[in-house]
């Protein structure tokens, strides 16, 4: 198997590659949700383009809620979150990591803190903060 780079198997990490707890690629709704995204694709579109096309599918299909954050695991699922009209970042970060190992493109999911400029009052407000944690 080879990274979106080209990089050889060698060099990702093999968690990568494969479903886990909560990024199950292998959940019937993340098929459904990866195949709906990738029938705008012509046949033997290179995995780059399945990668944008993915995140794009996530990114619009699924509306970004910052409220709405769960609390229990399964709200964490990868099959779940395909299934939601909105989620907050890491729900949508693991569904494309499951869209993308779904079609055989190993990855995994990264956060970093990010300062936000842009923070609404209300979420500011609520968050007493702009440090936006595990982005």
């Amino acid at each position: 198997m080879k990274d979106i780079t080209g990089h050889s198997s060698a060099d990702v990490p093999v968690g990568w590659t494969h479903a886990t707890d909560y990024v199950t690629s292998d959940d019937p709704a993340v098929a459904a949700f990866t195949a709906r995204a990738l029938s705008k694709l012509p046949a033997g579109a290179s995995d780059t383009d399945k990668a944008i096309c993915l995140f794009n599918a996530v990114r619009d299909d699924i509306r970004y809620d910052p409220y709405q954050i769960g609390f229990d695991d399964q709200e964490y699922k990868a099959g779940y979150v395909a299934k939601l009209p909105a989620a907050y970042c890491v729900p949508k970060a693991i569904l494309l990591t499951a869209c993308l190992r779904h079609v055989g493109i190993a990855a995994g999911v990264g956060f970093a803190d990010v300062k936000n400029h842009l923070n609404s009052p209300k979420l500011a407000e609520l968050m007493q903060t702009d440090l936006f944690m595990y982005h």
